[in-house]
């Protein structure tokens, strides 16, 4: 196919620059488990809206920094282990098998 005049004699060619690859964001609320638990279920047990086991706080404070706790809900949990500690203490010296 022939050039007209008015045509330019050449096609300048222009290759679309790759986006950059979105940076991943760690979301807050993602379900992967951490310790067994998601974030949403532990901020549940930090809001008092779920029970969690003796066991269950213990790991979630050992696994502390995955879920990135502020100092207050470090405490927080920190004394519902202990409180959950004394509970299952003293219903095993009432005879009582409770877990809480």
């Amino acid at each position: 196919m022939p050039l007209t005049g008015s045509s330019p004699a050449w096609i300048k060619v222009t290759r679309a620059r790759p986006k950059p690859p979105e940076p991943k964001v760690a979301r807050a609320d993602k379900e992967a488990t951490v310790a067994g638990r998601t974030q949403s279920d532990v901020d549940s047990i930090i809001r008092r809206e779920r029970l969690a086991t003796a066991d269950d706080l213990q790991r979630i404070i050992e696994h502390a920094k995955e879920y990135k706790f502020t100092e207050g809900e470090k405490n927080q949990l920190s004394v519902d282990l202990t409180v959950a500690i004394a509970r299952r203490a003293q219903s095993r010296r009432l005879g009582r098998n409770e877990d809480l």
